[in-house]
C-alpha cells in the first residue's frame, strides 16, 4: 500500500521489532510496517470507531498476527518493553507530553503538530537525546524527531530548530527556514515595542534562522 510522505518518513526511523502506534488513526503505519519490514504494531486509539474499523483493515489485510488494535487513553496501564518504539503522530506537543509523563521508553519518535521547540527542550530535560530528525512536506511543513535515552545539553538554537536538522541541512529544511524568516518579520511588524518579551523572542528566532541559513 500507498503512505504518505510523512509516515513513509517515520517508517523509516523504526528500528526494533515493536511499535507503539498512539493515536493510530487509520493505522496505515501500521499496515505498512506489519508488511513492508515485519514490525508488530500495536495499535492504540481512545476512539472507539476508530479501533473497529482498523479491526475490519486488518482482517482484510490478514494481518490479524502482526497489529494488535487497542481501545486505550494513550498509554495508560501500557508497559513498553526496552527494545519497541513509541510512536505518536498528528498530536500536539501538550497531548504527547501529558501522554509520555510516566513512561520510562527507550525509543519514542514524535511528530508534532505544533510548539516542536518545546518539545525537544521538555524531552532533553525528561532525559532524551535525539538521535534523528526529518522534514516532510505535504501541503505544510511536518517534523519527525527521534529520541532515545540519554543525557546531552543543547543550545537554543539546536532546540529551536533542531540539531540533526542543522547539520544535515536539506533542500526541505532550507526551504522551511526562509519561509519561516518571512513569517517571523512579517509578524514582528506587528507587535507593539512595549511588548519587549515578545519582541525579544522573535529576534532571537530571527538570529537563529538567519545563522543556520548562512552557515
Amino acid at each position: 500500500m500507498a503512505i504518505s510522505k510523512r509516515l513513509k518518513a517515520i517508517s523509516d526511523m523504526v528500528d526494533t521489532d515493536k511499535i507503539y502506534d498512539v493515536g493510530c488513526d487509520h493505522a496505515n503505519l501500521d499496515i505498512y510496517l506489519a508488511k513492508h519490514k515485519n514490525i508488530y504494531c500495536v495499535a492504540i486509539d481512545l476512539v472507539e470507531n476508530i479501533i473497529d474499523n482498523v479491526l475490519i483493515k486488518v482482517k482484510k489485510e490478514n494481518l490479524s498476527n502482526m497489529i494488535e488494535p487497542k481501545l486505550n487513553n494513550g498509554l495508560d496501564g501500557i508497559i513498553v518493553e526496552d527494545d519497541a518504539t513509541i510512536v505518536l503522530s498528528g498530536l500536539g506537543t501538550n497531548t504527547i507530553l501529558k501522554i509520555l509523563k510516566n513512561t520510562k521508553a527507550n525509543n519514542i519518535i514524535i511528530q508534532s503538530n505544533d510548539n516542536i521547540p518545546l518539545l525537544r527542550s521538555k524531552m532533553n530535560k525528561n532525559g532524551y537525546i535525539i538521535v534523528d530528525e526529518n522534514i516532510v512536506y505535504e501541503g505544510k511543513y511536518y517534523i519527525i524527531i527521534k529520541f532515545k535515552k540519554g543525557k546531552k545539553h543543547y543550545s537554543n538554537l539546536e532546540l529551536e530548530l533542531g540539531p540533526i536538522m542543522i547539520m544535515k541541512k536539506n533542500s526541505e529544511f532550507i526551504d522551511y527556514l526562509k519561509k519561516q524568516l518571512l513569517h517571523y518579520l512579517k509578524l514582528i511588524e506587528t507587535i507593539p515595542f512595549q511588548h519587549f518579551i515578545k519582541r525579544y523572542k522573535i529576534k532571537r528566532s530571527l538570529k537563529n534562522i538567519k545563522m543556520t541559513l548562512n552557515r
